[in-house]
């Protein structure tokens, strides 16, 4: 499998380091807690569902795909309340696309998880739960790496999307960090000077 080059990865890192540099601190202290804010609502509508953590996780993650934040917590209930309520799955209406509902659903009654190689909604799952050995890489972690808006072409593979992993740890240490708070912090970074919000 191919691998990324020492030199992309230190271009990478660097690309990092300058967003870093430039988040103000309001950003970097409330970014950083990001993960344990909706760890803490995990476990509460956890409780409330009478669903395991580590279920509700993988439910959350796995719509994660191309949904905001605020509508996936609201879908994630949605798979709950219907099987509360006995409503059927197509019945039940989500901003995710079907694929990913229907598998919330297997993934809600036990009959499925998250595999390994659905790199980025593993690494989710595992970082909503406080799993500091992932780093979700998403559109915006690649725009941060790249330094560039178009990064559709970057697809890494397996190897490639742990290099990067450890990437993120690594740094994240330099910085007293846990690759999770890393990452949220230049995720949240990076999205704001998208849409000019400082």
């Amino acid at each position: 499998m191919k691998k990324l080059s020492n030199y992309k990865l230190r271009k990478y890192r660097n690309n990092l380091v300058d967003i870093l540099d430039r988040t103000p601190k309001d950003t970097f202290d409330s970014a950083k807690l990001w993960y344990y804010r909706e760890n803490k609502w995990l476990n509460k509508v956890a409780t409330y569902y009478n669903r395991e953590p580590k279920n509700m996780a993988e439910i959350i993650a796995r719509l994660s795909v191309r949904n905001k934040w605020i509508r996936n917590k609201i879908d994630a209930q949605k798979i709950c309340i219907s099987r509360k309520w006995n409503i059927s799955e197509n019945d039940t209406i989500v901003c995710t696309p079907s694929t990913n509902k229907y598998k919330a659903f297997k993934i809600y009654d036990y009959k499925e998880n998250i595999p390994t190689s659905a790199l980025k909604i593993y690494s989710f799952y595992h970082n909503l739960l406080l799993n500091d050995r992932y780093v979700t890489i998403d559109v915006w972690q690649k725009r941060a790496l790249l330094n560039e808006y178009n990064v559709a072409k970057f697809e890494p593979n397996k190897v490639e999307y742990k290099q990067l992993e450890d990437l993120h740890i690594s740094l994240a240490e330099d910085y007293n960090l846990k690759g999770f708070e890393l990452q949220s912090i230049i995720w949240t970074q990076k999205r704001n000077e998208h849409y000019a919000i400082q």
